[in-house]
């Protein structure tokens, strides 16, 4: 329950019922329209549902040492991504650029009724400024991505009843060669012959996205990433995160920031745990938690575009963590724009991918102050 008095409320440190450690609702709890955290930020202020509270976070300062806050942390490292942070990520491309110098992209994706799931991992890498992506998909395929996406080279392999056919996998592998990154899992299916296209995958030394049915194949084994030396990210929704760990969706949603850190020390990958407030966590022990985002997302294919987005920041050079840490946020802030105009409902997918370059400008151009003289253009 949620206390309401027909006033605004100015919460001191945290709204009234709240737990300072966790996101959770343990009770009744009161509606704040301003909270005014002393000395930092505490978990509530950024984990849903508490956070939804917690109205506008002001960050205040009363007096208490830096030794004595870094003492006081627990073994949790928890972030907020802000703005800034992403557009230092985003340098300005220099005039002698060429589609070669920001990275190739593998797309391992799709399969009979399923193909629209590669385009829009497709489109994504793309419109996230990826110079070159490749759809790779069962050879039934070509034809539907090449005229959906031109702007894709495509490269078909040996299929069977719609999906990646066994001996297919070789033949990817050695196709693999020259590229940046790969993301895998949109539309796949599970049959036995996509198992083999993604062990394939896995022993690549590619850095690697892996999405949907990149981890449905990995129920309950999370071993199974934690042998790639290459960078690997893992992007499950709720339900994808239960498979992989062993445990009901229920549970993980009652401790979304324990699962995502479970999962990221199991499968030694990075991990981003779809949902609101979605989390960015690594095998050491850091989450990142993301701010963007509008119930404009909760719609087919969000994910597939979000897996394309990773996958080209990670073509360009970004770390596993900032890759993710980058594509998240230009994912939400896309949906926030679209939600100028659209409201809550309606997206097409494809016009959250497209809205990725207006979300690049626009924090760039806010926070361009951030990128260095260096890094900005004339």
């Amino acid at each position: 329950a949620v206390a309401k008095c027909g006033k605004p409320v100015v919460a001191a440190d945290l709204p009234s019922g709240l737990s300072a450690d966790s996101g959770t609702l343990p009770g009744p709890a009161v509606r704040a329209a301003v909270t005014v955290a002393f000395a930092a930020p505490k978990l509530c202020h950024v984990l849903p549902p508490a956070r939804g509270l917690c109205g506008r976070v002001l960050v205040r300062d009363i007096g208490i040492s830096r030794a004595i806050l870094d003492r006081g942390r627990s073994a949790v490292r928890v972030a907020v991504v802000e703005p800034s942070d992403v557009a230092r990520l985003l340098p300005a491309r220099p005039a002698d650029s060429n589609k070669g110098d920001f990275g190739r992209v593998a797309v391992v994706a799709g399969s009979r009724g399923k193909a629209g799931a590669a385009i829009l991992a497709a489109r994504g890498a793309l419109r996230a400024g990826a110079g070159l992506v490749t759809v790779f998909c069962p050879e039934g395929l070509e034809s539907t991505v090449v005229s959906a996406l031109p702007e894709a080279m495509t490269h078909g392999f040996a299929e069977r009843g719609g999906a990646f056919a066994p001996e297919a996998a070789a033949d990817l592998r050695r196709a693999l060669d020259g590229l940046d990154a790969a993301v895998a899992g949109p539309g796949l299916s599970t049959t036995p012959g996509v198992r083999e296209v993604l062990r394939a995958l896995l022993r690549s030394p590619l850095a690697l996205v892996c999405d949907a049915d990149a981890l449905n194949v990995f129920a309950g084994a999370p071993s199974a990433f934690a042998r790639r030396r290459a960078a690997t990210i893992l992007t499950p929704h709720p339900g994808e995160a239960s498979r992989l760990l062993g445990i009901s969706t229920a549970e993980v949603q009652r401790d979304r920031l324990g699962a995502a850190m479970r999962l990221a020390k199991s499968s030694r990958s990075v991990v981003v745990l779809k949902g609101e407030g979605t989390l960015i966590a690594t095998p050491a022990g850091r989450v990142t938690v993301n701010t963007t985002g509008t119930p404009l997302l909760a719609t087919a294919g969000s994910g597939d575009v979000l897996a394309g987005v990773i996958a080209a920041l990670l073509a360009s050079g970004l770390s596993a963590e900032d890759a993710a840490i980058g594509a998240v946020w230009l994912h939400g802030a896309a949906a926030e724009r679209l939600a100028k105009r659209l409201g809550d409902a309606g997206l097409l997918t494809h016009e959250l991918a497209d809205a990725i370059p207006e979300a690049r400008l626009a924090v760039r151009g806010s926070y361009g102050d951030a990128l260095g003289p260096e890094n900005e253009s004339p």
